[in-house]
């Protein structure tokens, strides 16, 4: 519960479109459901360990790439909030 708990707050800082139009926040909180929910019944620990470690590490690697896309559209003057404003995380 934890990690999908951390899942669904990082989701809002991707608040960019991806090439569908479709903002990135909406398409992970839906994969991460479904993820969630095709390895519901799994039982053995070392396969639940694996998914584990394995989510933390898919969003410590999504985060990356929204601060990196972050910066990005701060230093082509688009980012969010009023000028002189850090980033929000």
């Amino acid at each position: 519960m934890h990690l999908y708990r951390d899942v669904l707050r990082a989701a809002q800082f991707f608040q960019y479109p991806n090439e569908r139009g479709e903002l990135w926040r909406d398409v992970i909180v839906r994969s991460a459901r479904e993820e969630f929910e095709a390895n519901r019944r799994v039982a053995d620990a070392e396969s639940v360990t694996r998914l584990l470690v394995n989510g933390r590490e898919a969003l410590e690697q999504a985060i990356e790439r929204a601060i990196a896309r972050q910066r990005e559209l701060i230093a082509k003057g688009q980012g969010e909030g009023p000028p002189g404003q850090a980033p929000p995380f």
